[in-house]
């Protein structure tokens, strides 16, 4: 989540999409208030995610806030859509209790993996001047973020923790799993899926949290780490009318260029 994804123009088409996060959370507020109430959260939280989606598309560096922020947006999508599952497979008599359990689960899942990525992105030398973490290569001089080859790479920690954490879920779902009928299984697959998707979020995350820490080192006027495609998706930007007015009333940081270098593709 510190790069932008190789198709930069499908980027910009789905800004508007982002209300769509909001709909496992309204449907999670419907299983167990009003409609009324399921109606407004996805208004709030609809427009909410709406406008993250504009920030990440026409704004974002790509850099340590946009690490952090979109792995707990994913987390926050995610949780909902779980919530959901459950429910609907057990009843809202059990909710409460089954809530807790996957919000256990889900915090076990994403704290380990965050543990074990943090290690695994060293601290720079004082004389280094660049530094490779797992799917991404640090320019300390420029401060620029590049993806390795290794970007597309998952942590293989990330297949046995999330079964692992399931363990201690299947046991305190496990008396209404062995009364109820295939829906409730359909519903611990669901949710063991969700699981392996919130492990994947320990390495951004963890990254995120570390890349901040580094630029907080740093003497107050040095420039945050961007993306080293920057220059051109910020070309894309101001080909669009949202793009232009939206950099116009929000600029750059200090310090960051978004011109191409000699050589580079803008």
């Amino acid at each position: 989540m510190t790069h932008p994804p190789a198709s930069l123009p499908l980027l910009l088409g789905k800004a508007w999409h982002g209300w769509l996060l909001a709909v496992p959370a309204s449907l999670a507020v419907w299983a167990q208030a009003d409609w009324r109430w399921a109606l407004a959260a996805f208004v709030v939280l609809g427009f909410y995610f709406l406008l993250d989606g504009l920030a990440v598309c026409y704004l974002s560096l790509f850099g340590s806030r946009a690490a952090i922020i979109s792995s707990l947006h994913a987390l926050l999508f995610m949780l909902p859509l779980s919530f959901c599952l459950a429910t609907l497979a057990l009843g809202q008599a059990q909710a409460g209790l089954t809530w807790l359990a996957l919000l256990a689960a889900y915090l076990i899942v994403l704290g380990s993996m965050v543990v074990l990525e943090w290690r695994k992105a060293p601290w720079p030398n004082s004389d280094a001047k660049t530094l490779a973490w797992p799917g991404t290569q640090i320019k300390l001089d420029s401060r620029q973020l590049q993806a390795s080859t290794t970007a597309a790479q998952r942590s293989k920690a990330s297949w046995l923790i999330a079964p692992a954490a399931s363990v201690p879920l299947y046991h305190v779902l496990r008396p209404w799993l062995e009364q109820g009928s295939g829906l409730h299984w359909l519903a611990l697959l669901g949710n063991l899926l969700l699981l392996w998707m919130a492990a994947t979020l320990g390495r951004p995350l963890a990254q995120g949290c570390k890349l901040r820490l580094l630029e907080l080192r740093n003497p107050a006027n040095s420039p945050p780490f961007t993306s080293n495609r920057l220059a051109e998706l910020e070309q894309l930007r101001q080909q669009t009318a949202p793009g232009r007015w939206l950099r116009a009333r929000f600029p750059l940081p200090a310090g960051v260029s978004a011109q191409a270098k000699p050589g580079k593709r803008a």
